[in-house]
């Protein structure tokens, strides 16, 4: 396995690839999450304030949760003139 230089761009195409890839997703999911919960608490007839901490904690975990398997997924990527790996001291 030939080692190549970390350039800006490289960096960049791996950050990029793995940036879009976690927001939509972390979006959608914490939208659904969002959105199962607020329907729940409505007809529970909880106060929606009431639920805003709730709504937070999770979407940061929801957050956290899915850049880290988009991680796992960039980490299998190949970029065409490079791919990452992980190679055990």
């Amino acid at each position: 396995m030939q080692e190549v230089e970390v350039t800006f761009g490289r960096a960049a195409q791996v950050w990029w690839a793995w940036l879009w890839r976690a927001m939509l997703l972390g979006i959608l999911f914490g939208f659904l999450i969002g959105l199962v919960i607020g329907l729940a608490g409505h007809f529970a007839g909880i106060n929606p304030k009431q639920l805003t901490p709730i709504n937070m904690l999770l979407g940061a975990g929801i957050g956290i949760i899915v850049s880290i398997w988009m991680m796992t997924k960039i980490l299998k990527k190949n970029f065409g003139s490079f791919r990452i790996a992980l190679v055990q001291n």
